[in-house]
């Protein structure tokens, strides 16, 4: 009877074991065939009949992780979408975008990615004050451009609205008569309208149209807005010279660079999960795999961490330690309040922890700023993702960061040199003005003596004075002076000296160019006539010669103290 009850007791563990291998072999197939890439597999042909609990248990998992994947499978399909789509928008702009076709190229793109059949492009006109309207930069509809001239008032109309409202507007009811298309296989009407703004820092540069049968997506929507807010990026800076272009493209290549690194992310995140599914169904290499985790994430150059329901750390690599000056073990168990010395960047960060334990989705931060409790202040990028921790049974968040502070600050260095250049070519143009002041005067008095041979020289310095007094009122490349830049318009505080030196400089201008006239051209007068115009000209000059100077050399020196109130502004800041 005791060697029967041993017996089927050994009969039932070697079931219990071989159950146990089926098992692990069906889920070791399906993990090498989701490393292959192969998430649509059905597998309710390789479930035997589960009556135990554990076998159930095991059931729901796999079924749960086959959902997991193709959910996600879904919105990486999206968002390589839209990644495939911007790479090609930006290769499209690249070269010349100056060129005549440029908007046509970009709306040819929009339309044939999007799966739009129409659309069209209206920049803003403001060459003429009295008349500022959107203008038809271009058109395109069922495989073929379209050439037509068109402008559109501002808040005329849906586009004219648009502009002015500054938001996408969408309309799934258009009137029968809004189109008019013919394709080759008879008329068609689109039925569905997308009108989103050329904006970009709240300034919007145009709009673009777009017209569909069928309603578009949210991540196409949503697509079209940042081609539509880079497109408007290109009209504000296409007039920039090669120092801006140059820093658009650092930009972008660092932009490329940090969305590679993102992916790579994505990866190691994919295989952290991975990780946490095998811990709860294998306890023998729990410790194996733990350990597996923290390598990967301790060797990833990122801030990386793991909080618990209250905001709690509870998993942190080095790269995240790092920003506090702290070992991982120390953060473990406390939360934001003890290292982030500021009290509403800290509240940020908690009100965003809220949000993601109340979300089922990825949160992508906009871009935050904290400082530590040791003084150290970082700007970063951050995405948190919510997930249940097998072991507590609680929603937890998984952080990962990118570090934006040195990409920010090198961009302000540029921006803050850019007008540093701009102020120091203002002051050598306001000092060669004082120069000129004092050659007209002398070419003129020279001139009325006699040196007739003069008189091209004292043409072309007044020529160049007034070239010069306008670049520096409303900006633009000034003649005979080494300049990377357009200079901008006048700063407010030069205006008083600029409008004291045109009330002296159009008489004095007047009295240059009369005695050129007399002296040259002018024989409809009589000698004593001309004399008298001369001679009250080169009065005038050598009255006011004095003036003058004073005048641009106090405009000068308003230059020379702005330039050194910038200065002392960003060493402050500093």
């Amino acid at each position: 009877m005791l060697l029967k009850r041993s017996s089927n007791s050994h009969k039932a563990l070697l079931e219990k074991i071989k159950t146990l291998e089926n098992r692990l072999k069906l889920a070791t197939t399906y993990l090498n065939k989701i490393s292959e890439g192969q998430n649509e597999i059905d597998l309710t042909q390789h479930f035997e009949k589960q009556d135990d609990e554990e076998g159930q248990i095991f059931q729901s998992v796999l079924l749960k992780t086959k959902e997991k994947l193709t959910e996600y499978t879904g919105q990486e399909k999206e968002r390589m979408w839209v990644a495939e789509g911007m790479a090609k928008f930006m290769e499209v702009i690249q070269g010349d975008r100056t060129r005549e076709n440029f908007y046509e190229v970009v709306l040819t793109m929009i339309i044939r990615y999007t799966g739009a059949i129409q659309g069209g492009v209206f920049m803003l006109n403001e060459i003429d004050p009295q008349d500022i309207h959107l203008e038809l930069k271009a058109c395109y509809a069922y495989g073929r451009k379209k050439i037509i001239d068109k402008k559109v008032g501002l808040g005329q109309g849906m586009l004219g609205q648009c502009f002015l409202e500054k938001e996408t507007n969408i309309y799934t009811t258009l009137p029968s008569n809004y189109f008019d298309i013919t394709s080759g296989l008879g008329e068609a009407v689109p039925r569905y309208l997308i009108i989103v703004p050329l904006k970009y820092d709240q300034q919007v540069m145009g709009v673009v149209e777009l017209a569909a049968f069928h309603p578009m997506e949210k991540f196409k929507v949503e697509f079209i807005e940042k081609i539509a807010e880079n497109l408007a990026s290109v009209a504000l800076n296409i007039q920039h010279a090669s120092r801006a272009t140059h820093l658009y493209e650092e930009s972008q290549m660092k932009a490329r660079r940090l969305q590679e690194q993102e992916e790579n992310l994505r990866q190691n995140i994919e295989e952290l999960e991975t990780i946490q599914e095998e811990m709860k169904r294998h306890q023998q290499e729990l410790d194996q795999r733990t350990n597996l985790m923290k390598f990967i994430i301790d060797n990833i150059p990122f801030p990386i961490s793991v909080k618990d329901e209250r905001g709690r750390y509870t998993l942190v690599n080095q790269s995240e330690a790092k920003l506090f000056n702290l070992k991982d073990t120390d953060l473990i168990g406390k939360d934001d309040s003890f290292f982030v010395a500021n009290d509403e960047e800290w509240r940020a960060i908690q009100e965003s922890d809220e949000r993601v334990l109340a979300s089922e989705k990825p949160l992508e931060l906009p871009i935050q700023q904290f400082t530590t409790a040791m003084g150290a202040s970082y700007v970063f990028k951050t995405t948190k993702i919510p997930f249940v921790n097998n072991i507590t049974g609680k929603k937890n968040i998984l952080g990962v960061s990118i570090d934006l502070t040195e990409k920010l600050d090198l961009e302000k260095k540029l921006l803050f040199e850019r007008s540093i250049n701009s102020i120091n070519t203002l002051i050598n143009l306001a000092g060669r003005q004082r120069m000129l002041s004092q050659k007209i005067g002398f070419y003129a008095e020279m001139i009325v003596r006699g040196k007739l041979k003069q008189i091209p020289e004292l043409k072309s310095l007044v020529d160049l004075y007034e070239h010069s007094l306008q670049v520096i009122k409303s900006g633009g490349m000034p003649m005979g002076i080494n300049c990377e830049n357009p200079l901008p318009d006048a700063d407010s505080s030069l205006i008083p000296y600029i409008q004291s030196i045109e009330k002296v400089w159009r008489p004095y201008k007047e009295a240059a160019c009369k005695i050129l006239d007399y002296l040259t051209f002018n024989d409809s007068t009589t000698a004593d006539e001309k004399e008298y115009e001369i001679d009250t000209g080169i009065t005038f000059i050598e009255d006011n010669a004095e003036t003058l100077l004073k005048l641009n050399n106090d405009l000068m020196l308003a230059c020379i103290a702005l330039n050194e109130e910038r200065v002392s502004v960003d060493a402050e800041m500093e």
